[in-house]
Parts: C-alpha cells; sequence; structure tokens
C-alpha cells in the first residue's frame, strides 16, 4: 500500500511538473508569434522602402541618360559624362526563378546604378530660389523655362537683319521678366502654403485610416484563431497602396487550420463564412456598427 501511495504521489507532483511545462511552452509560443508578426511589419517596411529606392535611382539613370542623348553638358563635382552609361537592363521574374539572361540583366542594373551613385553633380550655378524648389514648384519652373527657350527660338527664326531697337527692346522683355518672376514668386508662396495645408489634412486623413487599419490588422488574426478554434489559423490584412492605403484596396488573406496558404477565392464557403466574421468582428471592435452587409466578390 506504502508504495502504491508513493506512486500515486509521483505520478501527481509529474503531472503538475508537465502543467508548469506546458504553460511555459504556451507563454513562449505567444512570444514567438508576435516576434513573427513585428518580423512581418518590418520586412513590409523594408521592402517598400527598396522599392522606392530602386525606382529613385533608375529617376535619376533616366535623366542623366537623356543629358547624354542630348549633349547636355552638366557640371560635376566628381565624374564625367563618360560615366553615364546609356544601357540599361530590367528583368521579371517568372513564378520563382530567374533565367540566366535576366539574373545578367540585372546584374548590369545594379552595376550601372553603382557607378552613376559616384557622380556629383556641381548645383552651385544655380539661384538660390531654385535650390529650394521641390515637387511642384520643379515641374513649374522647368515648363516656364521651356516656354521662354521656346519662345526665343521661334523669334530667332524670325530675326532676318539686325534691329537697331533691340535694346530697347530687351530693356522692356526685362522689365517683364522681373514683373513676371514676382508674380512667380507670390504664385509659388501661394501653392506652397496651400501644398502645406493639403499635406496637413492628407496627413489627418492617413492617421485616422491608420488608427483604424492598425487595430483592426492587429485584432483580426486573434479572433480568427477564436473562431477557427485553432491557434495555427491565421489571418492578415495589407493594403495594397503602402504610400496612401485610403486609396486602394486592402488585401486579407487567411490560412485555414490545417490547410497551407491559398487565396481568399479558392477557400471554401465555411471558410469563407469564418474569415468574414473575424473581418466584422475585428471592426466592429473598434467602432461598433448598427448594420453590415457582406458580398462575396467574384
Amino acid at each position: 500500500m506504502a508504495k502504491t501511495e508513493d506512486l500515486k504521489n509521483l505520478k501527481i507532483a509529474q503531472k503538475m511538473d508537465m502543467g508548469k511545462v506546458e504553460e511555459s511552452m504556451n507563454e513562449t509560443k505567444k512570444k514567438l508569434t508576435s516576434v513573427q508578426k513585428e518580423i512581418a511589419v518590418v520586412q513590409k517596411q523594408v521592402n517598400v522602402y527598396e522599392v522606392k529606392v530602386e525606382q529613385k535611382r533608375s529617376d535619376r539613370h533616366g535623366i542623366l541618360k537623356t543629358c547624354k542623348m542630348d549633349d547636355v553638358t552638366l557640371p560635376f563635382v566628381n565624374g564625367n559624362m563618360d560615366d553615364i552609361d546609356q544601357e540599361g537592363g530590367s528583368f521579371q521574374l517568372d513564378g520563382d526563378s530567374e533565367t540566366p539572361t535576366e539574373q545578367s540583366s540585372s546584374l548590369s542594373s545594379r552595376q550601372i546604378y553603382d557607378r552613376e551613385a559616384q557622380i556629383q553633380i556641381d548645383f552651385g550655378s544655380l539661384p538660390d530660389r531654385m535650390r529650394d524648389l521641390d515637387g511642384d514648384d520643379v515641374k513649374i519652373e522647368v515648363e516656364r523655362m521651356k516656354k521662354e527657350i521656346s519662345d526665343m527660338q521661334v523669334h530667332l527664326h524670325r530675326v532676318q537683319a539686325p534691329n537697331m531697337r533691340a535694346v530697347e527692346r530687351l530693356d522692356g522683355v526685362q522689365n517683364r521678366f522681373h514683373e513676371t518672376n514676382e508674380e512667380f514668386e507670390n504664385a509659388r508662396k501661394r501653392a506652397k502654403k496651400a501644398k502645406m495645408a493639403f499635406e496637413k489634412i492628407k496627413k489627418d486623413r492617413n492617421d485616422r485610416f491608420m488608427n483604424c487599419f492598425e487595430h483592426v490588422s492587429t485584432r483580426i488574426d486573434d479572433i480568427y484563431k477564436a473562431l477557427a478554434k485553432n491557434q495555427s489559423a491565421q489571418a492578415f490584412l495589407g493594403p495594397e497602396n503602402p504610400e496612401e492605403p485610403y486609396l486602394d484596396g486592402i488585401n486579407y488573406n487567411c490560412v485555414a487550420p490545417g490547410k497551407r496558404f491559398q487565396p481568399m477565392s479558392n477557400l471554401s464557403g465555411g471558410e469563407k463564412t469564418v474569415a468574414a466574421l473575424a473581418l466584422l468582428f475585428a471592426i466592429h471592435s473598434f467602432q461598433q456598427i448598427g448594420r453590415a452587409s457582406c458580398r462575396e466578390r467574384v
């Protein structure tokens, strides 16, 4: 009897130890899930920034190539026109593989961009007011200069003989230029104020949207797991337009318990219903709604 009692006590003690171990494992799983979510968010941000950097490098290459093709001499602090390569490669991925030609083309583009990154343009000859231009102001100034050049070229073709009154006309043109320049400066200031007001409203709109989106995207995974009664289930949201997410759609994907990732359209009717309920409850947790209508998009 004593030995049986000892075995019972030992069994109870081992069950308690197993309970503690399971509790520790569950806590570790929760921490691992949290870390995985943070890694996914950071990875998305890194991908967005990498795309932006690559686009800027491509834009800079295009501008330099245009200058070289049009024989526009640029002032350099470092480098020269010979460092600008007119050949550039681009590639597209087909599935999860790249052909040797595509790899070579991609490598060529990176080499061109890396070499052109060493080129430094000397902006010292630009007037101070032009150094402060940005965004739409640059486009306005470029269009104004193009128009002036076009007008001068038309006038040059019309001139057949020296005009003795050219000096007087030049004075008049200079006066009109100063007047136009003053009007431009005033218009630029007004445009800058309007742009600042627009950016403020845009930021407020983005903050309100992201406040709701971040709450829903955080809660939807927990709600989907609770509805599916399985911790392996996953639900996540992603904006199609990270820059201005409210302008485009929101990608909603779910991984049903025991299944691999697949498009929402491939889920069964019941799985789609659970996913829709998870989304509805996640939105409801942010702000209560009186009525909701769900419709499957074909």
